[in-house]
């Protein structure tokens, strides 16, 4: 007969409330499932042993050498990074290097697994442009409509921005002011006249890319992304749109709040944190 020791499960399935690095990419899964990544992103386990104990995790935007440094430093099971440490398969991973992928190096060398959320986490429900949707203001949330992967196969990528109307009046410099508060953005920049009066909302984190034009865009109208290319802020002031760039890291940062809220709720025996040491490389002169 079994013991009731040997009954015990945690929230992630393990007996005895002890939690492998498979159960933790499970409820990752859950929070950013990987179908809804683009086709072209490199989401999930890249590195690590699905059987091996996960006790601490850590999160962050970039592994950049000093987070891997901190991951050691805290003894992490496990990092998760929005932003995969590569794209393209990797032929050599070597160490002197300056290349990203030379952190997955270190974490396998000191025995933490490396998983990356990136698109799969900007599509999911309350997913990384969701929270930028509600810090924005906006209300009625949609997805925006999905693009072609390929025009040749037919083949439809899942959405990964939002677009929705405001809840309250608000106008271009009064947001940007917002939201450069609210984040602790160093560099945002704005397309438009900051008296401008907004009626709805188009919020991409990251690089805006075409995406936003996937909808007709006039006056009243705003882009909210991290980065938008020259030609682009062009295009929307054509339109008689507005644009707020708060820079790549800076408008992805705030998901990592609510992964860990979400993380910790799925895995209540694991410790979960937010890098310190994952900052914004661009500054205000």
């Amino acid at each position: 007969m079994a013991s009731r020791s040997g009954n015990r499960r945690s929230k992630s399935g393990n007996r005895d409330g002890v939690v492998a690095v498979g159960d933790a990419c499970a409820a990752l899964g859950q929070i950013a499932p990987l179908e809804l990544a683009q086709s072209w992103d490199n989401v999930g386990l890249l590195a690590g042993d699905l059987r091996a104990p996960v006790r601490r995790v850590l999160l962050c935007i970039d592994m950049m050498p000093a987070v891997v440094r901190e991951a050691k430093k805290q003894r992490a099971d496990l990092v998760v990074a929005y932003h995969p440490p590569w794209f393209r398969p990797v032929s050599r991973l070597i160490e002197p290097s300056e290349k990203m992928e030379t952190g997955v190096l270190q974490c396998i060398a000191f025995g933490a697994a490396v998983y990356a959320m990136h698109t799969a986490l900007d599509a999911a429900d309350d997913g990384a442009n969701d929270v930028l949707a509600k810090l924005v203001g906006l209300s009625d949330l949609a997805p925006l409509p999905a693009v072609e992967a390929e025009p040749s196969s037919g083949a439809v990528e899942p959405s990964i921005g939002r677009i929705g109307r405001f809840a309250s009046k608000t106008s271009l410099g009064k947001l940007a002011a917002k939201l450069r508060r609210r984040l602790g953005a160093p560099c945002v920049s704005i397309v438009g006249a900051p008296d401008q009066p907004l009626r709805r909302g188009i919020v991409v984190v990251g690089a805006a890319g075409s995406l936003p034009f996937q909808v007709p865009l006039g006056k009243g109208d705003v882009v909210v992304t991290g980065e938008l290319r020259h030609h682009d802020a062009l295009r929307l002031q054509r339109n008689r749109a507005c644009a707020i760039a708060l820079s790549h890291w800076s408008s992805e940062r705030p998901v990592l709040e609510s992964v860990a809220e979400r993380l910790t709720a799925l895995l209540p025996t694991v410790r979960i944190r937010i890098s310190q040491a994952d900052t914004e490389p661009f500054l205000r002169a």
